[in-house]
């Protein structure tokens, strides 16, 4: 669990030894993004969000969680910015 409460923040989860598929969980009313980064270059990231929710770790090295746009924040309004990342075995649909 994390949470998104001031503009321009970020989460960052270190991914290199992960297995498995992230699954990203949210439901306020900022638009929140994860990406996943192969490397520290990668120009091209993953992106998962609450609509697209699974994907693959393997072969990232970096997770982010932040709002898409860095514009928004989460903590005028409950529970907002919060957002929930699940590691499972079972494959995206």
């Amino acid at each position: 669990m994390g949470a998104i409460e001031f503009v321009g923040e970020f989460d960052r989860y270190n991914v290199a030894s992960a297995t498995g598929y992230l699954r990203l969980t949210y439901s306020g009313p900022l638009d929140l993004v994860a990406l996943l980064y192969n490397g520290p270059n990668d120009a091209y990231p993953r992106t998962l969000d609450p609509v697209a929710n699974c994907a693959p770790i393997a072969p990232a090295t970096l997770l982010a969680v932040r709002d898409r746009g860095l514009a928004r924040a989460g903590f005028d309004e409950p529970l907002s910015g919060r957002y929930t990342l699940e590691i499972s075995d079972t494959p995206c649909p």
